[in-house]
């Protein structure tokens, strides 16, 4: 079957007409390298989440990037420091455990700090995993 195009949900290059992203991703690493933030902010089916994906495989081996879905907290999740806190340390410690590639530096006693820190609801001001490096969250 033949590449086709999409206008739900990702795309999928093998399968899928799309954009070249190559000078999207160069520019998004320039910012990267230079610890700039950067914010994609387009409308519906515009290709945000195809880029952030892109991006992902982009910078995978130069930089630890961790994907979280702050969708998943929820509203109350939201509503104080404390239960943000706790509710952003879960979702980290789950990506961290997710990753297809081991997180070299990732001082697994701070990672278990971070669990703990999440379990009680207690601020994560000051709390350092272990990282040689920046991360990069998406």
């Amino acid at each position: 079957m033949g590449r086709r195009f999409n206008i739900n949900g990702l795309c999928i290059p093998r399968e899928h007409y799309m954009v070249n992203l190559d000078s999207r991703l160069a520019e998004t690493k320039r910012l990267v390298d230079q610890g700039d933030y950067f914010v994609i902010n387009r409308a519906r089916q515009y290709g945000k989440t195809t880029m952030l994906r892109a991006l992902r495989e982009y910078l995978w081996q130069e930089y630890a990037v961790f994907s979280l879905d702050f969708q998943r907290i929820g509203t109350a999740g939201f509503q104080a420091e404390r239960t943000f806190s706790a509710a952003f340390a879960e979702l980290f410690a789950a990506a961290a455990g997710k990753r297809k590639k081991k997180v070299e530096g990732l001082n697994p006693a701070a990672m278990g700090q971070l669990q703990e820190a999440a379990e009680a609801g207690t601020d994560l001001k000051g709390l350092h995993c272990g990282l040689p490096w920046q991360a990069i969250y998406l």
